[in-house]
């Protein structure tokens, strides 16, 4: 049975994942489907963010008994959690003509609602694709704080310059949600991927369509996903 901790908080697809961040693919995008985590680390009711199809819903009461989450204690004793879980639904094998689905757990945290975030001007001028790497505190209250750029990568490697400016500014305007420890709001920490892509600066002949960590981003010697506190999506532990 896997375990994962609700508060090591990620929602972002790693630098494998990249190619499917830049085109079409047989996966969903992420849903946030709000859960409450009772004080055995089980998932005990499931309220959805977003309309879901059937087929998603079936998917995700097939899959939600396994998963199994650590489990918050006040005072030393365990306590529900309401969180809100980032899974994706892909095609598995037809049986009999009729095609089935599974949920993939991405991570989880306070519901985020992004909304669009302009097109960088430096990266616009030029015609420059990146994915922003982000790490945020969405606090008590609502607000998002502590803004930081994990990694940045963009095609060909291109410098972002004060690209971040313009991230920061429009992530702080989000409207979230806060994660629910017996019926409290808490801060909590969460990855993000921020996009700007121009079909035209993607070379399809190269790995990850061409995009490399930016000359200039934080964390330039090593993929994301081995940067310390990235949150990687493979569970921390299995029973």
């Amino acid at each position: 049975m896997k375990t994962f901790h609700v508060v090591a908080l990620v929602v972002a697809s790693l630098a494998s994942g990249m190619a499917h961040a830049i085109s079409p693919s047989s996966v969903s995008d992420p849903y946030q489907i709000q859960v409450t985590v009772d004080t055995s680390g089980h998932i005990s009711s499931i309220l959805p963010e977003q309309n879901m199809r059937d087929e998603y819903i079936q998917a995700l009461k097939k899959a939600a008994p396994q998963w199994r989450f650590a489990v918050h204690q006040v005072r030393g004793k365990p306590v529900p959690c309401t969180t809100w879980i980032r899974v994706k639904f892909s095609h598995a094998s037809a049986v009999n003509g009729v095609s089935d689905y599974v949920a993939e757990y991405i991570g989880n945290g306070p519901y985020i609602e992004p909304t669009r975030i302009s097109y960088p001007p430096h990266l616009y001028q030029w015609r420059i694709s990146a994915i922003f790497y982000v790490r945020f505190v969405v606090e008590p209250t609502g607000v998002i704080d502590n803004v930081q750029l994990i990694q940045a990568w963009t095609s060909g490697g291109k410098p972002i310059g004060d690209a971040m400016q313009d991230v920061t500014k429009g992530i702080v305007r989000w409207k979230t949600k806060p994660m629910l420890v017996d019926g409290r709001p808490v801060s909590a920490q969460i990855i993000e991927p921020v996009s700007f892509i121009t079909e035209s600066s993607l070379d399809k002949s190269k790995p990850d369509f061409g995009m490399e960590i930016a000359g200039d981003s934080p964390n330039s010697g090593r993929p994301i996903g081995n940067i310390p506190e990235s949150g990687a999506v493979a569970p921390l532990s299995k029973n």
